[in-house]
Order: C-alpha cells, then sequence, then structure tokens
C-alpha cells in the first residue's frame, strides 16, 4: 500500500510539472500554439493515407522513432525524472507512448501490427539510453552563426531541437509528396517567432549607419540564409517527385516572403529591448494565410506596406545616431 502511495503521489508530482511546462510553452509560443494544434489535427488525418500502403506505414513509425528518440536526448528533465520519480523507465515509456499514439490510430484499423511493434519495443528501450544532452553540445553549432544574426542565435538556441526535427523530417520525408513542404512551412513558422523581440539601440546601428540600407541588407542576408537551407530540401523533394517543381518553386519563394514579412513587421513596430506580442499574433496569422491557397498574396502586399512603414520607423533611430 505504502509502495502505491508513493507510486501515485511521485505520478503526481509528473503530472504537475507536465501542465507547468505545457502552460509556459503555450504562453511562450502564444499564437504559434495554433498551428501546433492544427499541424497535430492535420498529421492525424494524413496518416490515414499514409497507412493504407504498408512501405509507407513502415517508414513512419520510422519517423515516429527518430522524433521519439530526438525528444529523450532533448528532454532536460532526464534527471529530476530518475532521481524523484517512482518507476521512472515507465514513466517515460507512458509518456512517449501517449506521444505517438494518435498517429497508430489508423496503423491499428489497417493492421499494420509488425511496424508497431517494433516502434514499441523501441519506445520501451530508449529510456534506457543514456543520452542526457548539455547545451554546450549544440552551442558548438550556434557558435557558427555570425553575431550579426543575433536573431537567429537566439531563436535556434530556444527551440533547437524542434529546429533540428523539422529540418531533418523534411528531408526525410520527401517520398510523402505534400509532408515536406508543410512541415517546410511549420519551420518557416519557427523562424518567423526569431523576430518577435526587438534588439537594443547598440546592436541596431552596429552594422549600418543608415536606415534604409540597414533594412535592405538585413532582408537580401536573411532571404539567402532561408535560400541556402531550403534549396537542399526543394532538390531532394523534386527528385523524388518531379512533378512538383513548379509547386515546390511557388512554395519557396512563398517561404522568402513570409520570413522578409516577418523583418519588416518588426521594425515597421520596433521599439528599442522591446518584445512585441502583437507582433507575434500577427506574422502567426500571415503564416497560415500564406499557406492557404487564395490567401498566399495577402503576406506579398502586406510586406510591400510594411517595407515603407518600417524605413519610416527606423529613421529616427539612425538619425539619432
Amino acid at each position: 500500500m505504502d509502495s502505491t502511495q508513493s507510486y501515485m503521489g511521485s505520478f503526481g508530482v509528473l503530472v504537475r510539472l507536465r501542465y507547468c511546462q505545457a502552460q509556459k510553452m503555450i504562453y511562450e509560443l502564444g499564437n504559434y500554439a495554433i498551428f501546433l494544434f492544427l499541424l497535430l489535427i492535420l498529421g492525424i488525418a494524413f496518416t490515414y493515407y499514409v497507412h493504407k500502403d504498408e512501405n509507407g506505414s513502415q517508414k513512419l513509425f520510422l519517423l515516429l522513432g527518430l522524433l521519439i528518440l530526438v525528444v529523450h536526448q532533448s528532454r532536460k528533465d532526464k534527471v529530476f525524472v530518475l532521481k524523484h520519480i517512482s518507476n521512472p523507465y515507465i514513466e517515460m515509456m507512458l509518456e512517449y507512448l501517449l506521444m505517438v499514439s494518435p498517429f497508430l490510430i489508423f496503423g491499428i484499423y489497417f493492421f499494420r501490427w509488425s511496424s508497431m511493434l517494433l516502434l514499441l519495443v523501441f519506445i520501451c528501450i530508449i529510456p534506457y539510453i543514456n543520452v542526457v544532452t548539455k547545451q554546450e553540445k549544440y552551442n558548438a553549432f550556434i557558435k557558427f552563426i555570425p553575431a550579426s544574426l543575433f536573431e537567429w542565435k537566439s531563436g535556434v538556441r530556444r527551440v533547437f531541437w524542434p529546429f533540428v526535427f523539422l529540418y531533418i523530417a523534411a528531408i526525410a520525408s520527401s517520398w510523402f509528396k505534400i509532408l515536406p513542404l508543410i512541415l517546410m512551412w511549420l519551420l518557416t513558422t519557427l523562424m518567423m517567432s526569431f523576430y518577435d523581440e526587438n534588439e537594443s539601440m547598440v546592436i541596431l546601428g552596429e552594422y549600418e549607419n543608415n536606415h534604409t540600407a540597414f533594412i535592405k541588407k538585413k532582408i537580401v542576408e536573411h532571404a539567402k540564409i532561408l535560400l541556402i537551407m531550403y534549396v537542399p530540401l526543394v532538390i531532394v523533394n523534386v527528385l523524388f517527385n518531379p512533378d512538383y517543381l513548379l509547386i515546390d518553386s511557388l512554395f519557396l519563394m512563398a517561404q522568402i516572403t513570409l520570413l522578409v514579412f516577418a523583418i519588416t513587421t518588426k521594425y515597421k513596430n520596433y521599439v528599442p529591448n522591446a518584445k512585441l506580442f502583437n507582433n507575434s499574433n500577427f506574422t502567426a496569422l500571415m503564416a497560415l494565410f500564406g499557406a492557404l491557397p487564395g490567401f498566399f498574396l495577402m503576406p506579398l502586399v502586406l510586406t510591400l506596406f510594411n517595407y515603407k512603414k518600417a524605413i519610416a520607423n527606423l529613421k529616427p533611430y539612425f538619425e539619432n545616431d
């Protein structure tokens, strides 16, 4: 009885911990949390078509296994769970099983038992893998990002593992046709959140002394980074799906537009050292419009409008220098 009460008590601690973490994540993401929810619904619906093909079902289970491994490797509470939770390995198994369970529904419907069994065995093994990841291990990667790209240094540090997972998953799922585009769009949405915080005036004028030259240079440099990141993904996707060449090209242009929209929105409302939640809400909404047929031109039109407003807003800050 005492052991049962101890177990239930530790389980309650873990549940409260997860609840607090979920609240914090939703608060930090703002409207971007809606995208995660919509993506989850779309992902579950999409697995119906994937599980219809046995080969596709096997590859999906492989991706799910990779996702769980990334989550296990990046979680920062393993030491706490191991020291303070009764039966910690069972708790982690249950957490991981809960994470993948929505994507197993149609696998059960189509009787993909062998692939599912392999995934479940892998989930049972993962908690015993001692890969406590320290921030220093990926700080080495972040050090390669130039200081001038401070939004990217801060943003990538904040969402390192989701960022890496989305990029790898976009390449690994190229044979899914439309799925890599959805993942790249979500990655772009993640990048747009990098521009929600405003730098100080010291940093603002450090690399350029003219407001017009500053924003032009910033747009060009950051658009180039996006191209360098996405061109390999598009090439791989076109190799698997040659009929998607035009779609991929238009999609790439749309992602650049969304990124430039986030930049111009930031400087249209620029206030030194401020974090403007309205920016986050607005860019999240435009990211959604950018993914909807018939609305994808809206971010482009607003980007042109924001560009003029951003130049006008930045002018006093550079004149004061």
